[in-house]
């Protein structure tokens, strides 16, 4: 009875350890659309220094994944996400020279991000509290990951105008006003929206992962039962 329970153990194990594999962040690419040079944050902890993003959406919301130097410890910091669209209205934001269409500000303290648009009366407060985006920390705190919603409402406001095929231009700062990424005198992060980023991979993920564990479980749980 033991050696059918630790079978069964194996089975559900390699099923949990592969289907979670289908959850945050296996949308994103496995390397980086943008690495920042470690150490330039200026006078702030390393755990403010930009590492690596990821950005990718799908046919409901845009994601951008950070990676920083260091575990994160931003009480009193944010992160800012600047984009560009070419379009207007706009604003130049002379302190990360970036003519800004759109922006996200996350709040460590507040544990939510806030939505900006030049065009007033369109920004939108605690995203998260409102159901319009989700965030998260993975690899010890040590990653921030946001989404938002594209063309889509809240009360009447918070309507991203993205779409398929759009190319935006990013700038991303940490800290106080002390890492740039990429940096200030450097070229914007340049990404097209696809409108399915990954999700016909991620449907056939779901699919197979769970499939492959229990084969892999059913596979140890016989091969052990033949040689006992």
């Amino acid at each position: 009875m033991r050696k059918k329970s630790i079978g069964l153990f194996s089975v559900i194990f390699l099923v949990t350890l592969f289907g979670s594999l289908c959850v945050n962040g296996v949308c994103f690419s496995q390397d980086p659309l943008y690495t920042d040079p470690a150490g330039d944050q200026g006078g702030d902890p390393a755990f403010t220094d930009i590492r690596h993003i990821w950005i990718d959406d799908n046919a409901t919301h845009i994601m951008f994944k950070i990676e920083f130097e260091a575990i994160w410890n931003l009480g009193g910091y944010a992160v800012y996400i600047y984009i560009a669209t070419g379009g207007t209205p706009s604003v130049f934001v002379g302190a990360v020279n970036i003519t800004e269409n759109y922006g996200f500000y996350f709040y460590y303290d507040y544990q939510d991000f806030n939505f900006y648009d030049a065009t007033p009366g369109n920004e939108l407060d605690y995203v998260v509290s409102q159901g319009m985006g989700y965030f998260n920390f993975s690899n010890n705190n040590q990653t921030l990951e946001i989404g938002y919603k594209l063309r889509a409402y809240s009360g009447g406001k918070g309507y991203l105008d993205l779409s398929p095929g759009q190319t935006i231009k990013i700038r991303i700062m940490s800290g106080g006003d002390t890492d740039l990424a990429p940096d200030f005198e450097k070229n914007l992060i340049s990404y097209t929206l696809s409108g399915g980023g990954n999700t016909p991979l991620l449907i056939l993920l779901i699919i197979l992962f769970p499939v492959i564990g229990v084969a892999l479980g059913l596979f140890i749980y016989y091969r052990r039962r033949d040689m006992l």
